[in-house]
This record gives structure tokens, C-alpha cells and sequence, in this order.
């Protein structure tokens, strides 16, 4: 679905994205509609990782976020957004998010054009890539 929206957006075409509930696991039922624009962004874990995305994205930026980082946002994300306990989190993020990043997600940095290196406040990574593409 992915490359068929992405493929629909760089023609002229608008999708309606779904929206997934992180509480059921499932897809809701309502969508959100995406107009193309003179600028996509697409943010996804995996969005390097197959040849048809990659082609697809124009300029790819991999924001790379120190481990220690990227769980404290999941902590604080999974407990106030998905109502789950601090040690679950931790927990499933030891067991299976971090080593599957590991795995999956890091190898797909070599596909981007620009790594910027993610650090509060936001205004950094927005300023690091305006610098990086002229934008």
C-alpha cells in the first residue's frame, strides 16, 4: 500500500491513508486524506528498506537517534499514548524493538543520501536538513 500511495502522490493523486490503533493492533475504520504537495514526508522505520520506496522517495534522510534516546521516547510515548507500564515497555523494547533495530532498521541507513543526527530540541533536525538541501 505504501508504494502504490507513494506512486499515486508523486503523479498528482490523492490517498486516503489509514489510521492504525496501536491499542488493537488493527486498522480503524477512518482514514486521512493526503493531497500531494511540492514536499511528501514520509516517516517510517522500514521506508529504505525495500527498492521500491527507495526509488520512490526523492531526497532520503535517516534520522539517526542514540539508543538511549529512541527509548526514552518510546517510554514516554507507550505510557501516556498506549496506557502501557513503564516495565513492559522496557521489557518488550530489550526483547524485540531494539534488536530488530538493529537488525532491520540501521542497515537501511546506507540507502539514504543524508544522515542527520537526531537531538532535542526538534528545531535542530529541521534546521540540519534545510541546511543539507538547501531548502
Amino acid at each position: 500500500m505504501l508504494v502504490t500511495h507513494l506512486r499515486a502522490l508523486t503523479q498528482g493523486h490523492s490517498v486516503d491513508r489509514p489510521v492504525y490503533d496501536f491499542v488493537t493492533h488493527r486498522r480503524q475504520a477512518e482514514t486521512i486524506r493526503v493531497t500531494p504537495e511540492a514536499f511528501v514526508i514520509v516517516d517510517g522505520l522500514l521506508t529504505f528498506h525495500w527498492a521500491e520506496t527507495q526509488e520512490l522517495c526523492h531526497q532520503r534522510i535517516f534520522l539517526d537517534a542514540p539508543s538511549a534516546l529512541r527509548l526514552s521516547r518510546r517510554v514516554a510515548r507507550d505510557t501516556v499514548a498506549r496506557d502501557h507500564h513503564k516495565v513492559s515497555v522496557r521489557e518488550q523494547w530489550a526483547g524485540t524493538a531494539q534488536p530488530m533495530s538493529t537488525r532491520y532498521v540501521k542497515p537501511t541507513r546506507g540507502f539514504a543520501d543524508a544522515t542527520i543526527a537526531t537531538r532535542p530540541p526538534v528545531a535542530h533536525i529541521v534546521a540540519s536538513v534545510t541546511e543539507r538541501f538547501g531548502w
